[in-house]
């Protein structure tokens, strides 16, 4: 995955272990017929004074270009869809056109800007929100 592997089992745990007022969504891709992973995804409260969702994904490197991040953003919203959910947002880094691509193509809009702090570094990345009404 581009981002850093976790060092431990606790250190997953601690990232898992659900706030019950802020409820994530974790999903394992795997590529079909070959029970291999290719990625992952979630679903999730923003933060937990809110009740906007967002959605995220992973998409191992290797595997790039195959359209596997579109795949997983609309299983994320008929996901979304069957709880209910009215809106969600994606942030992307600016600099990450495919991902960028990938909104876009799953109809997205990009509804505002912000930054983020890439995980287990110092690197801040810009990024646009983006967003779909469902």
């Amino acid at each position: 995955m581009p981002d850093p592997p976790y060092k431990n089992g606790a250190e997953i745990a601690e990232i898992l272990d659900d706030d019950p007022d802020c409820p994530v969504y974790y999903f394992v891709a795997l590529r079909a017929g070959f029970d291999e992973i290719i990625g992952t995804c979630s679903l999730g409260f923003e933060n937990s004074s809110t009740d906007k969702y967002s959605i995220g994904y992973n998409v191992k490197k290797d595997h790039w270009g195959n359209g596997y991040a579109a795949e997983m953003v609309h299983a994320l919203i008929d996901f979304a869809r069957g709880l209910g959910i009215k809106s969600i947002t994606a942030p992307v880094a600016k600099e990450n056109k495919a991902s960028n691509r990938v909104m876009e193509k799953c109809g997205f809009f990009i509804d505002g800007e912000s930054s983020f702090k890439k995980s287990g570094t110092d690197i801040v990345h810009p990024t646009f929100i983006y967003r779909l009404n469902l």
